[in-house]
């Protein structure tokens, strides 16, 4: 079977109120350092595209660069540069790299990370802050056992939960078309509305998008597409809207349409309407974007077969 990474208790949060928790969490680990900037040192432009009745967004987040910087991360104690790497899981299946998501392998490399154990359908998590932040109270909620980031009918179950426990936003990256890390699932959660929340008529969007009030129509809609090229097809997931009537946002997705000129890789959050740029390279573009920036880096990500 497949390692189960985390030796933490999992089961029920104890605490009734959990979006008040991750609040709490996210002010304390930016009070300590934890997190690569704070919000007031991000800048976020919206630009109107009126073909699809919304603005886009465009954040410029300087600081996920020092993400692969290891001797910076180390030096603001994100990392443990004493930690012994000895001690860490490696999946073969990676090149042997250690799991950055393993819980257990988070505590031993980066203690400084505030885990708060969950449980989600069933199925234990632990959800910790993300140090190089893309949204406003930007959290990983990570699978206990170390699986594969694919899609199944628990995957929407799961978003759902946490989007009915918690009212954040949830987002699914499937590996290859956002996921950086495909053998280890998990989700993003953020409060951050994202443009596509506000949209009238799908049929105005630059990219196919299915919207569902009930789960079943939606995985039955997202197996079709994934069954129908296993290979190639996976899937951007949103969850949003009130936490008692959520509405499901499924985008069908690419492998061989995961990037765009102007942008880079295209996940759930850009599918979405929320464009994060952080390259020096992309300053310009990202001081020049307008709607129509946004509907020609969707358009490059567009899957060519036959979406109902």
């Amino acid at each position: 079977g497949r390692p189960n990474c985390s030796t933490a208790r999992t089961g029920r949060d104890p605490l009734s109120d959990l979006p008040t928790r991750l609040i709490e969490v996210w002010d304390r680990q930016a009070a300590d350092g934890y997190l690569l900037a704070v919000p007031g040192e991000v800048e976020v432009r919206a630009a109107p595209d009126p073909s699809a009745g919304i603005e886009f967004l465009f954040a410029w987040m300087a600081h996920r660069e020092l993400r692969h910087d290891a001797a910076e991360l180390a030096a603001r104690r994100i990392i443990d540069p004493g930690h012994d790497p000895a001690r860490l899981f490696r999946d073969p299946r990676d090149g042997g790299r250690h799991c950055f998501l393993c819980p257990d392998n988070i505590r031993i490399a980066q203690p400084g990370e505030v885990l708060i154990d969950l449980e989600f359908a069933g199925r234990g998590h632990v959800a910790g802050v993300n140090f190089a932040w893309s949204a406003p109270h930007h959290f990983t909620v990570i699978s206990a056992e170390h699986e594969d980031q694919r899609y199944s009918e628990r995957t929407l179950e799961v978003m759902l939960d946490i989007h009915r426990r918690s009212g954040f936003r949830v987002t699914y990256h499937g590996a290859g078309v956002g996921a950086t890390i495909p053998h280890h699932l998990h989700y993003q959660i953020t409060t951050q509305e994202f443009p596509i929340e506000n949209l009238e008529s799908a049929s105005r969007y630059p990219i196919p998008v299915s919207r569902f009030t009930e789960p079943e129509p939606a995985h039955l809609a997202a197996a079709r597409w994934i069954d129908g090229d296993p290979v190639n097809h996976d899937v951007n997931l949103l969850v949003a809207g009130a936490p008692d009537s959520p509405r499901i946002y499924l985008f069908p997705r690419d492998r061989r349409r995961a990037r765009a000129t102007a942008k880079g890789l295209i996940g759930g959050f850009e599918a979405a309407g929320y464009f994060i740029y952080s390259e020096p390279k992309m300053r310009p573009v990202f001081e020049l974007a307008t709607g129509l920036t946004a509907r020609d880096v969707l358009a490059e990500i567009k899957p060519g077969a036959y979406w109902e």
